[in-house]
């Protein structure tokens, strides 16, 4: 006997015969969904809550996996360091008169 959703109550209780004398589940409705879940009681507007709740959960998740992907495939630039320069006198002194007025 097949059922829509894994344990349903309303699909493994409600089994019509067919001429055959097979066992054909019938389909869940979505009420009955909704009297298991609980959510058929709530406001509207309580639904429409739960309902983005849940989707910015999704997004959050997508966004972060997306995120790990960008970081694994990230390969840092190699710093070239450039040999270092001899200065003159006249630029040594401009350097230290720049010191002194900070």
């Amino acid at each position: 006997m097949d059922s829509c959703h894994a344990g349903c109550s309303c699909c493994v209780e409600a089994v019509a015969r067919v001429g055959t004398h097979r066992a054909v589940a019938l389909p869940c409705i979505q009420e009955d969904l909704e009297l298991e879940s609980g959510e058929y009681f709530l406001a509207q507007q309580e639904k429409v809550k739960r309902k983005k709740a849940a989707e910015q959960a999704q997004q959050a998740e997508r966004v972060a996996e997306k995120k790990r992907k960008r970081q694994e495939a990230f390969v840092p630039p190699q710093v070239l360091t450039l040999p270092a320069r001899k200065m003159d006198s006249a630029q040594q002194c401009h350097m230290s008169t720049e010191l002194k007025k900070a």
